[in-house]
C-alpha cells in the first residue's frame, strides 16, 4: 500500500497548501509564457518546495499545451503564429511527459541532492551535459534540493551557468536555509518565499485524507497532529500514516505516544512550576520528558510559542490559534502570575537553550541550565537543602558571625525573600533569588546588606529586555539609581582618589553587569591580569590567543568599555595583549564559570585580576 505522502502529493499548484502568493505568481509566469531560467524556492521543510518544483516541470513540459487568446485571434484573421505564445497553465496530470514526472522516470527532469552531491566534479558533469538539448519536452529542468549544501567552489562553478543558461534548461533551487547562499547567486535567481502552513489548513487537509480513507479519529487528535507538525504538511501526512495503522478509533493519547509527543496539560503545569518558583518539579518534568523519548528540541519550541502565547494575554493580543476556550481562559489566569519582564526573560533564556541543544550530549541539559538560571535558589525539601541553597549555612562561604553567632553580611540582595503575591515559602532561612537577568547589585553593597529583611509585595522586577541589550558607553539615567554604588564605605571612609583603585573597588560590580550582558565573557575575563592603566587606557594581559580575539571582538568590547565606563564615572577604553610567556593563569577557568558563576565568585576573580 503506497504511503500517505505520496499517494497525496500535490500533483497541480492548487493542491498546494497555502502559499498562496507563490501558486499566483508561478500560474501568471506559466500563463503568460514568461519562463524564468532560475528560481529559487526557500523555506521551512515540508511546505511544499520540491513538490511545486515538480509541478511546475510538469507544466512546462506539459503536451496539452493552448493557444493563448492572441494566438488564437492572430489565427482567426489569418496571420501567422507568434512563436512562443504558449498557454502552459497548470499541467494536465494525463498527457505522457506528466505520468512519466509522476513516476520519476521523466529523462528531462534532473533532480540532484546538494547535501550528497555538493562538490564541484558534480557541477562540472553538470555544466557539460546541460548543453545537450532535452530528450523528450521542451526544457530541461535541474531541481537542486538543500542547495545550500554545495561547496563554494560548486557555487563560483554554477554561477557561470545561471549568468548565461542555454535557452532550454531551467534551474529551480529548493533550500531551508537561503542565508547560506551566495548573494551571487541568488541576484540570478527570481525567490520564492514559502511559509509554514496555518494550523487551520493543515487540519483541513488532514480532514480530506481522513474522510478518503475513512479512518477513525477524534478530532482533537487532528488537531494534535496538526500541532505536532509545526506547520509541515509532510510531517503531518506521515504522524497520521503512522497513527492510521492503529486498529481503533484514534484519540490525542495515541498521536502524542506515537509522536513522542506532551499534552497541553504537560506543558501548563511546566510554567506554571516556573510561576510558583518550583525549581525541583519543574526540572524533574524536563527530565522525565528526555526519559520517554520526548522530542526535546520540539518540547522547547512549544514551550517559547506558549509562552509567547502568554505575553500576547498580559499585553492584550488575541492569537488566531487560540485552542479551545479552556485552555485560553487557563492562558490569561497563568499570564497575570507572571510580570511582563518575567516572561521576556524566560523567552529569552529557553531561545538561547534551543540554540544549544545541539551542542550538549543529552538535549534537556540546556533545558534544564535555562531553569535553574530563572530559579537560582528555591525552597528544597527538608532534609535534602544542599549549602549553596541555604543562606543559613552561606555565611561560611559569604560572610562571617560574630561571637554571639549573628550574620554580619548575606550572600543575597534585599527584598529577593517572598514569592508572588507576598507569600514566604516555608523555612525561613530560605530566599527565593531573583533569575539571572535581574539587576546586578555591586558586590560591595551586598556585602553591607546584613539586614535580608521582608519586602513588600512581590520580589523585585526583573531588568527590562532594552537593558539587557548591550551599554553603547551611555548609561540609562533612569536606571543609574538602581546600580548605584554608595559614596561611602560602612566606616565612612570616601571612594578612593586613586583611579586605578576606584577601578579596582568598582571591579566586583562591573563583573557583575557582564555576567548579566553574557556569562561567557565573564568566564574570559577571569583568565586575565591588570598590566597597565595610563588613566585612560587599562591593559589587560590575556593568556590565550582565542580569549584575546573573543574579548577584541568589537561588540564584546563596547560592551566592556561603556559598563566600566558607566561605574567609574569617566571614559575608559580597554586594550588586551597576550602574555609573552607560555604560562597558563594562576587560576583556569572552570566548567562552573561557563555555566554561571555566582556572586562570591565573581569578587574573588576581581580579587584575583587586580593582585596577580
Amino acid at each position: 500500500m503506497t504511503v500517505f505522502y505520496r499517494k497525496y502529493r500535490p500533483q497541480k499548484l492548487a493542491d498546494v497548501i497555502d502559499q498562496e502568493h507563490v501558486k499566483k505568481t508561478l500560474l501568471g509566469q506559466l500563463e503568460s509564457g514568461r519562463i524564468s531560467h532560475g528560481y529559487l524556492f526557500a523555506g521551512p521543510k515540508g511546505t511544499g518546495k520540491t513538490s511545486t518544483a515538480r509541478i511546475f516541470a510538469k507544466a512546462v513540459n506539459c503536451q496539452s499545451r493552448q493557444l493563448t487568446k492572441r494566438d488564437q485571434m492572430s489565427n482567426v484573421k489569418g496571420s501567422p503564429r507568434e512563436a512562443g505564445q504558449v498557454f502552459f497553465g497548470e499541467p494536465c496530470g494525463k498527457c505522457q511527459s506528466c505520468l512519466a514526472i509522476k513516476d520519476g522516470s521523466y529523462l528531462d527532469l534532473i533532480e540532484i541532492d546538494a547535501a550528497s552531491n555538493r562538490g564541484i566534479d558534480e557541477i562540472r558533469d553538470l555544466r557539460e551535459k546541460i548543453k545537450l538539448s532535452p530528450l523528450a519536452g521542451r526544457f530541461k529542468v535541474y531541481i537542486i534540493d538543500e542547495a545550500h549544501m554545495l561547496t563554494t567552489e560548486a557555487f563560483n562553478a554554477l554561477l557561470k551557468t545561471l549568468e548565461e543558461p542555454p535557452s532550454h534548461a531551467i534551474f529551480i533551487l529548493c533550500t531551508t536555509d537561503a542565508g547560506k547562499l551566495p548573494a551571487t547567486i541568488i541576484s540570478r535567481l527570481q525567490r520564492f518565499n514559502f511559509s509554514r502552513a496555518t494550523k487551520d489548513d493543515l487540519i483541513s487537509a488532514i480532514e480530506k485524507i481522513v474522510k478518503s480513507e475513512s479512518i477513525k479519529i477524534e478530532r482533537e487528535a487532528i488537531s494534535a497532529i496538526a500541532e505536532a507538525s509545526d506547520g509541515s504538511y509532510r510531517d503531518a501526512i506521515s504522524i497520521l500514516d503512522q497513527v492510521a495503522s492503529l486498529d481503533k478509533t484514534i484519540q490525542p493519547a495515541d498521536v502524542s505516544e506515537v509522536a513522542l509527543l506532551f499534552d497541553w496539560n504537560h506543558l501548563f503545569e511546566f510554567v506554571e512550576n516556573l510561576a510558583s518558583y518550583n525549581l525541583r518539579k519543574a526540572a524533574e518534568a524536563v527530565d522525565k520528558l528526555a526519559e520517554a523519548g520526548t522530542d526535546i528540541p520540539f518540547f522547547t519550541r512549544e514551550l517559547i510559542l506558549f509562552l509567547k502565547k502568554l505575553l500576547f494575554c498580559k499585553i492584550g493580543i488575541q492569537e488566531r490559534d487560540g485552542g479551545d476556550a479552556t485552555q485560553i481562559k487557563m492562558a490569561r489566569e497563568l499570564a497575570q502570575r507572571f510580570e511582563y519582564n518575567d516572561l521576556v526573560t524566560l523567552m529569552k533564556l529557553f531561545l538561547i537553550a534551543e540554540s544549544e541543544i545541539k551542542l550538549y550530549p543529552l538535549a534537556q541539559i540546556p533545558l534544564i541550565l535555562a531553569v535553574c538560571k530563572y530559579l537560582p535558589a528555591v525552597q528544597l525539601p527538608s532534609g535534602s537543602e544542599p549549602q549553596v541553597f541555604d543562606s543559613d549555612h552561606s555565611a561560611s562561604r559569604s560572610g562571617s558571625e560574630d561571637p554571639s553567632g549573628s550574620r554580619t553580611t548575606s550572600s543575597w540582595p534585599r527584598g529577593v525573600a517572598q514569592t508572588r503575591g507576598g507569600r514566604r515559602p516555608a523555612g525561613q532561612g530560605r530566599q527565593v533569588a531573583e533569575s539571572v537577568a535581574r539587576v546586578q547589585i555591586g558586590v560591595d553593597e551586598i556585602e553591607n546588606n546584613g539586614d535580608t529583611g521582608e519586602a513588600k509585595g512581590a520580589p523585585p522586577r526583573l531588568k527590562s529586555l532594552e537593558d539587557q541589550e548591550g551599554y553603547a558607553g551611555q548609561a540609562r539615567s533612569s536606571k543609574k539609581t538602581i546600580s548605584h554604588r554608595e559614596e561611602k564605605t560602612t566606616n565612612g571612609s570616601k571612594k578612593p582618589a586613586n583611579l586605578l583603585a576606584q577601578i579596582e573597588q568598582g571591579w566586583g560590580e562591573f563583573l557583575n553587569k557582564v555576567k548579566g550582558q553574557n556569562v561567557h565573557v565573564v568566564a574570559l575575563l577571569r583568565s586575565t591580569k591588570v598590566l597597565a592603566f595610563d588613566g585612560t587606557d587599562l591593559t589587560l594581559e590575556v593568556f590565550y590567543r582565542f580569549h584575546k580575539d573573543k574579548l577584541e571582538e568589537q561588540k564584546i568590547r563596547v560592551m566592556l568599555e561603556g559598563i566600566l565606563s558607566e561605574i567609574v564615572g569617566k571614559i575608559i577604553r580597554l586594550k588586551f595583549v597576550l602574555a609573552q610567556k607560555e604560562s597558563k593563569p594562576t587560576r583556569q577557568v572552570e566548567l562552573s564559570d561557563v555555566v554561571e558563576p555566582p556572586s562570591e565568585e565573581l569578587a574573588k576573580i576581581a580579587q584575583e585580576i587586580f593582585s596577580k
